[in-house]
């Protein structure tokens, strides 16, 4: 899958508009409920990119600022129907170039455990134990870039 294109967008920006509603779709909706204020506090503070195929979104994450060391991970979601095809992938190497320009150690991230095996394939590691939220296992990871 060639064709797919990875962006910054704004925040506020049409772009980052229909990301909401994306991972509306992808992240919150299986589990039924929405993607809360919560869910958006700080972001106009944070990072976000887009995987573009055939001018739809495909694939979204978001990275934040935790402390001059470390960045968080979020909010990351492929389409199902393009799973399997490196968008995840591309993301990642996105967020890798991304954190190695503002010179970050670590990403942290919450991974549920239908994730986890893909993070790990990214470099992440398992950060302590499992835990429940939202009716599913969660592992908190972390990738070093020291």
């Amino acid at each position: 899958m060639n064709e797919v294109s990875i962006y910054q967008i704004a925040y506020g920006s049409e772009e980052y508009e229909l990301s909401k509603s994306f991972r509306q779709r992808i992240l919150r909706e299986p589990l039924g409920i929405k993607l809360s204020e919560d869910d958006l506090r700080g972001e106009d503070r944070q990072h976000h990119f887009i995987a573009m195929f055939q001018n739809s979104i495909v694939g979204t994450v978001v990275v934040a600022n935790v402390d001059n060391e470390r960045a968080k991970l979020r909010q990351m979601a492929v389409d199902d129907n393009h799973q399997k095809n490196g968008i995840g992938k591309k993301l990642i190497s996105q967020v890798d170039r991304f954190v190695h320009d503002k010179s970050y150690k670590f990403v942290v991230c919450t991974a549920r455990k239908t994730s986890a095996g893909f993070y790990k394939k990214m470099g992440f590691i398992i950060d302590g134990e499992p835990f429940e939220a939202m009716g599913m296992t969660i592992y908190n990871m972390v990738k070093s870039y020291e």
